[in-house]
């Protein structure tokens, strides 16, 4: 993100709250994925100022967390009448305003339909000219309460284990 960043004079923060646990089961790549799609969309719609990446943990039980994923930014904000458009394959909003924006809106929208497959549902707020924030919510298995030696130092890839994660209507 850095590097997309280069020499914007925008702030990059992470927040990630201490009840996140270090160790979680899950489709990291696609998380991954999911994230740099937001956060590119957020760098490049912001010329100055701030891109956030917020993580929490809004519920526990047993051996899994709700955690929510939030990219805030103080970019240029979407228009009320383009919020439905957001997420269409090859469908950019502002054309005007964004006619040198690169992009095809495929990375929107296949984040949405990630989101989906792991149970969650991507949402925004925004302020046209004061800013975005894109967030969703998705079950995780807790690693670190299914006997994963915390201080091990390596985290293992789903296609790492024997047992592969499955993530339903993946």
């Amino acid at each position: 993100i850095e590097n997309r960043i280069g020499e914007k004079p925008i702030v990059l923060i992470y927040e990630i709250d201490e009840k996140v646990p270090r160790y979680l089961m899950g489709d990291s790549l696609r998380i991954r994925q999911i994230l740099i799609n937001l956060m590119n969309n957020a760098v490049k719609f912001t010329e100055e100022g701030y891109v956030k990446l917020t993580v929490t943990c809004e519920k526990e039980d047993e051996n899994r967390g709700l955690f929510r994923f939030s990219i805030k930014d103080s970019g240029l904000g979407i228009k009320p009448e383009d919020l439905s458009k957001l997420g269409q394959a090859f469908t950019q909003v502002d054309t005007k305003k964004n006619h040198q924006k690169e992009g095809t809106g495929l990375g929107l929208s296949i984040s949405r339909d990630f989101i989906s497959m792991m149970g969650g549902k991507l949402s925004v707020e925004s302020e046209y000219g004061h800013g975005s924030e894109f967030y969703f919510s998705i079950w995780q298995g807790i690693a670190e309460q299914m006997n994963v030696a915390k201080d091990a130092g390596i985290c293992k890839q789903a296609w790492q284990e024997e047992e592969q994660f499955v993530a339903p209507k993946a």
